[in-house]
């Protein structure tokens, strides 16, 4: 036995195994609490982003735009969307003029309506000859997509606000830089996007030219959900009568929430019903396995208004009141 302990101390066995049940039984206990985090959070399903993000779908907590930033990390930038304008300290800028818009819309070129999980989405055809060009635009832009988005409260439904004061909803109209070759290849680039937003204004009257989109909402329920537009859309109509806006460079208001747009931001209101809200406001956010367990609805998905971070917002327009253009 002598001889045997005296090897033993020689060669530290017994340090050696200690040490090795040590970092074993750190190993053990390593594995157990990310088994235990696992567990707690729920079901979730792993998604590749873009950006090399694992993001996690069905976790409650994603849906927040608040934990945005946590799994892209684009929004983190300085010039991230929306914004709260405020009228007195945008710069009224005499050149933008009237904006010298001009919009070649066809109404045909709206194909397919979709419950994106962030708002109902209405998409264009790869061929759309839909195209805006603008006096204070470089380039001309192709219409891709066009966003409904809506709040549970008459004035928490627009992403922008208006020296803090919201409305009840808030369209996007995405156009795509033509010089670039396609919606991925724009958003690598700042000027890839043209956005131009239209704000909501919750009225008794229906507005008849929301109309494909509201009655198709029965069908969109669930994220996922999608369905064609046989008739298209009069895009034209969704825009105010009136042109005056404001501009500034942005970003998506979700993700990637890469910053590659010029935003457009017209004063002028356009109605939506409280009949045509309650419709929206019964879509859901997540698809219909999880609605049960995590019933959070599409009307709850608008990101609050980012820093401006030194960056210029240009009016057309000296500082006045939001008008709103009745449009029935």
């Amino acid at each position: 036995m002598a001889f045997l302990d005296g090897i033993k101390n020689s060669l530290k066995l017994d340090e050696m195994a200690g040490g090795m049940a040590s970092k074993l039984q750190g190993a053990k206990e390593f594995l157990a609490e990310k088994q235990q985090s696992v567990t707690n959070s729920g079901p979730m399903l792993l998604v590749k982003e873009k950006v090399g993000n694992l993001v996690p779908q069905g976790a409650g907590a994603y849906f927040s735009p608040a934990n945005w930033t946590k799994y892209f990390p684009a929004g983190g930038g300085k010039r991230q969307s929306p914004i709260d304008i405020i009228t007195s300290e945008a710069r009224f800028d005499e050149s933008l003029g009237d904006g010298q818009f001009k919009f070649n819309y066809v109404a045909s070129d709206c194909i397919e309506i979709e419950n994106s999980g962030y708002a109902v989405q209405v998409t264009c055809s790869d061929g759309a000859q839909s195209t805006l060009t603008a006096g204070f635009l470089t380039d001309t832009y192709r219409l891709r997509q066009i966003y409904a988005h809506c709040g549970s409260e008459p004035m928490n439904g627009s992403e922008h606000l208006i020296g803090g004061v919201g409305y009840a909803g808030e369209l996007h109209f995405v156009h795509v830089n033509t010089k670039y070759t396609g919606l991925d290849d724009a958003m690598k680039h700042p000027d890839g996007l043209a956005i131009i937003a239209v704000f909501l204004n919750e009225s008794h009257d229906d507005n008849r030219y929301l109309a494909p989109i509201i009655n198709s909402l029965d069908r969109l329920t669930y994220k996922g959900d999608k369905l064609p537009l046989p008739h298209g859309l009069d895009i034209q109509r969704l825009l105010p009568e009136k042109m005056e806006f404001w501009t500034y460079e942005g970003s998506l208001t979700k993700p990637p929430l890469t910053e590659c747009a010029i935003w457009t931001i017209f004063r002028g209101t356009i109605p939506i019903s409280s009949n045509q809200l309650d419709k929206l406001r019964q879509l859901y956010a997540v698809g219909a396995e999880d609605a049960e367990r995590n019933p959070q609805r599409l009307a709850g998905i608008v990101r609050p208004p980012q820093a401006i971070n030194g960056r210029a917002i240009r009016a057309s327009f000296r500082a006045g009141g939001v008008v709103e253009q009745p449009q029935l």
